[in-house]
């Protein structure tokens, strides 16, 4: 049986962004980390709700209005994700 579980990997960027977050809004860094967790446990919820970053291989994923950048390890069947950035939806893509 295929497990459903999926790993979740900072890189640095995303991990200061977070702590960041943390200090400055807690509610959307509550946020961010209740969708990651959601997400680690299921990782069909993360499949449907990725969307890919036009012109990128990336994926992004919405907590509010943050938005939460990375790609996953193997395309066709996931194992992990790197979390690549994290920002509020104005500032995420530039």
């Amino acid at each position: 049986m295929e497990t459903k579980q999926i790993n979740v990997n900072f890189d640095r960027s995303a991990r200061k962004a977070i702590d960041k977050l943390a200090r400055k809004n807690k509610v959307a860094a509550t946020r961010i980390v209740a969708a990651l967790e959601k997400y680690q446990a299921n990782k069909d919820l993360l499949l449907v709700d990725a969307i890919r970053v036009t012109g990128t291989s990336n994926h992004r994923f919405r907590a509010g209005d943050y938005r939460v950048v990375f790609v996953f390890d193997d395309p066709i069947n996931p194992t992990a994700i790197n979390i690549l950035d994290i920002g509020h939806r104005k500032d995420i893509y530039e």
